[in-house]
């Protein structure tokens, strides 16, 4: 099980935390490069949402349900039945049960509906990042001349999302290479 929670949370760390920059990424090239295909490139960008949200809800039904680990299932009913349960519930459907939607291929190649439910995913680590500056702007422990800078983190994330979208955009250019020298 700790394999387990180790290789999610490297995914999470390494892929989705930054992917709705990815996706940006993909929007700002099909908005000015047109003679670039994105097709591939969102479809690489869905599925790794996919497997992670697969990944996360097998991870839910192995504590909520079989309850593999008993720190971890108390953790879970503290969060989902305490004051703040609205937004842990709501935390979680958007993180992990929302991005489902992109089963459907119809949604899975609209770069709108990818972007917003990119967004939605990263909306935990989007709030605890505002929250984090706003305190430190309110507690003082930031200085006033770098208050609205972004920290280390959100610079790595975004660095992580912009290399994960060009990766993207380079193996989708490869393979529509390939299949146009096939035809």
């Amino acid at each position: 099980m700790e394999q387990f929670i180790d290789f999610l949370d490297s995914i999470d760390k390494n892929f989705i935390d930054g992917i709705f920059i990815s996706v940006i990424l993909i929007l700002l090239v099909k908005r000015f490069l047109k003679i670039v295909d994105i097709n591939i490139a969102l479809n690489i960008i869905s599925y790794i949402i996919l497997f992670y949200s697969i990944l996360t809800t097998l991870y839910l039904i192995l504590i909520i349900v079989f309850k593999v680990n008993s720190n971890l299932y108390f953790t879970f009913i503290k969060r989902a039945t305490g004051i703040y349960k609205f937004i842990y519930i709501l935390l979680l459907f958007l993180h992990s049960f929302l991005p489902f939607l992109l089963f459907f291929k119809k949604i899975r190649t609209k770069i709108y509906f990818v972007f917003f439910i990119s967004v939605f995913m990263n909306l935990g680590w989007l709030f605890e990042s505002f929250v984090i500056h706003v305190t430190s702007l309110h507690r003082d422990y930031a200085d006033e001349t770098n208050a609205l800078l972004p920290f280390n983190r959100e610079l790595i994330i975004i660095a992580k999302g912009f290399i994960l979208g060009i990766f993207a955009l380079i193996i989708g250019h490869i393979f529509e290479k390939y299949k146009l020298s096939k035809l």
